[in-house]
C-alpha cells in the first residue's frame, strides 16, 4: 500500500511540476513581450522620427 502511495505521489507530483514549467514558461514569455514594447517606447522617445 505504501509503494502504491509513493507512486502516486510521485505522479502528482510530476503533473505539477508540469503546470508550473508551463506557468513559468508564459511568465517569463509575458515578461519579454513587456520588456520589447519597454525598450521600443523608449527608443521611439530617444530618437523622434528615426524609423528604420
Amino acid at each position: 500500500k505504501t509503494k502504491y502511495a509513493a507512486a502516486e505521489t510521485t505522479k502528482m507530483n510530476e503533473n505539477n511540476s508540469d503546470d508550473d514549467l508551463q506557468e513559468m514558461t508564459l511568465n517569463k514569455q509575458q515578461y519579454q513581450l513587456q520588456n520589447k514594447k519597454y525598450k521600443d517606447d523608449n527608443l521611439q522617445k530617444i530618437s523622434p522620427g528615426n524609423e528604420n
